[in-house]
């Protein structure tokens, strides 16, 4: 019957009364791997890991981008701070 035989699975169900079972139910939704949830995700990320690194490269690479702008835009009002007069008020 290979796969099909299904009499295992079928005598725990009957074992368990139907609160019991549906507490089980909630639980296996509401945890984080449950209905396999974690190795469909490992899948995933496996499955398009060029995507991920490219991805993540590109973003490393706006956040240095962004950091140089920022760089260069403080070191600008540095030495404009330190070639002008003060204001007297």
């Amino acid at each position: 019957m290979g796969e099909f035989n299904l009499c295992d699975k079928s005598e725990s169900i009957l074992s368990k009364e139907p609160f019991v079972a549906a507490l089980y139910d909630v639980a296996e939704d509401l945890n984080v791997c449950g209905h396999n949830r974690c190795t469909v995700l490992y899948v995933d990320v496996t499955k398009n890991l060029y995507k991920w690194v490219v991805g993540i490269l590109l973003l490393a690479f706006v956040g240095v981008w962004v950091g140089m702008i920022d760089l260069k835009q403080m070191w600008d009002k540095k030495i404009m701070d330190h070639y002008t007069l003060p204001h007297r008020d």
